[in-house]
């Protein structure tokens, strides 16, 4: 009979039939629970060794809760962490309680997995933690990605360990690195260079990265040249570039080429998944009234994000010679973009006189609304098969004039 295919209910019974085997009734109590090792004492045939086991399996299970209880005290944790129970020790040197002078008689302990306990204890100092690099670089493949996020965010965590790190598949783990003061500088340089965008900007975000901190430092400053900012405008990394097109001191004649720049790189579209909230400013830029000409023209010619180019056809600030190139996009049937020209107040009338017929009812309430509507076109639209369309007729200016 296997023991260990049985369930809970069948244990129990065996432990309670006056016709199992000692034998029988000494193995339940390494395989069963505290209530199945009750009945295993009730019956007749459990020896004395048995018994004494039981009574063991007793004393561990209360050092186990007392090792775990945050609410132990300082000695009896001291006095636990020397127990010869592995389970008990790791409890120990995970609890937030045990003394330091406790962790670092563990740190010498046999088990492994007590050392990696002691390890991401809250409270180890760096005497602790140094003491402990030999282990982490043996058993750094070992522990889970959560562990080495905690290590990667360690303020004691040697510049050789965040070194290895950097080099981890998991972005929230090279994030936390780049974040670190204790990185190296070398390090530093390799993150800022990273694929994901999120990890470069830990590093912009580091205090210590003067590599790079002094960079956004530069094309944040509203006083920057315009020399200093044409070199910036050749950076390897897409977040400086960026930030380069939208600086007032920017020469203009640089600035279309650096859309196109922008716009060929993968990152700007990597960037629209991976940071959704820093692409909702990259938007608010666009559709900012006072955003120049010359960047909606960049973004109108070079842009192949069709939200974008929407955005800039909504835009009243956008050249219209641009919006009419805009119109005739091959592409224009995708999303709503005849709706946003149709709500540009400065669409030409001959615009739109031709999105009057649009199929899209939403794109003929925007022309029906818009200032520069002609009151011919107007005079067709008031018999609109859509009430919507008529009702907007009949508040535009340009209609009441016509009357």
């Amino acid at each position: 009979m296997n023991l260990k295919n049985l369930n809970s209910k069948e244990k129990k019974k065996l432990a309670i039939d006056s016709n199992t085997s000692a034998d029988v009734l000494d193995k339940l109590v390494d395989i069963g629970s505290p209530h199945v090792q009750n009945q295993v004492e009730k019956n007749p045939n459990t020896s004395s060794k048995t018994h004494l086991k039981i009574q063991q399996k007793r004393g561990v299970r209360r050092r186990i809760h007392q090792s775990k209880n945050s609410n132990t005290s300082k000695e009896v944790l001291a006095e636990l962490a020397q127990d010869d129970n592995e389970i008990v020790r790791k409890n120990i040197a995970s609890n937030p309680n045990t003394p330091i002078k406790a962790l670092e008689n563990l740190i010498n302990d046999d088990s492994w997995l007590v050392k990696r306990k002691v390890l991401f204890n809250p409270n180890i100092n760096t005497e602790i933690f140094k003491n402990l690099v030999g282990f982490i670089e043996k058993y750094l493949n070992s522990i889970t990605d959560k562990e080495k996020i905690i290590l990667a965010d360690n303020l004691h965590t040697s510049k050789g360990i965040l070194k290895k790190l950097a080099y981890n598949d998991c972005v929230d783990i090279r994030k936390r690195v780049a974040s670190n003061p204790n990185t190296p500088a070398n390090v530093i340089y390799k993150l800022a260079k990273d694929k994901k965008y999120s990890v470069r900007e830990s590093v912009y975000q580091n205090s210590n990265s003067n590599y790079c901190c002094e960079k956004i430092r530069i094309v944040k400053n509203s006083n920057s040249s315009g020399d200093v900012l044409k070199e910036l405008a050749k950076d390897d990394d897409i977040f400086i570039r960026w930030e380069v097109i939208f600086h007032p001191n920017t020469p203009k004649k640089i600035i279309e080429n650096l859309i196109k720049n922008v716009c060929s790189d993968e990152d700007f579209y990597l960037i629209q998944d991976e940071r959704p909230e820093w692409f909702d400013e990259v938007i608010e830029k666009i559709v900012d009234e006072n955003c120049p000409a010359e960047i909606l023209a960049g973004f109108g010619k070079h842009c192949d994000s069709h939200m974008i180019k929407e955005l800039v056809a909504s835009n009243p600030q956008i050249p219209i010679e641009l919006l009419k190139k805009l119109f005739d996009y091959e592409d224009s049937f995708y999303g709503n973009f005849n709706g946003a020209i149709a709500s540009n107040p400065n669409t030409p009338p001959e615009i739109l006189s031709e999105l009057a017929e649009d199929d899209d009812p939403c794109v003929r309430i925007s022309v029906a609304r818009n200032p520069n509507t002609p009151a011919e076109v107007l005079r067709d639209m008031v018999r609109d098969i859509v009430d919507q369309v008529r009702q907007s007729v009949l508040k535009n200016d340009n209609f009441s004039r016509y009357l």
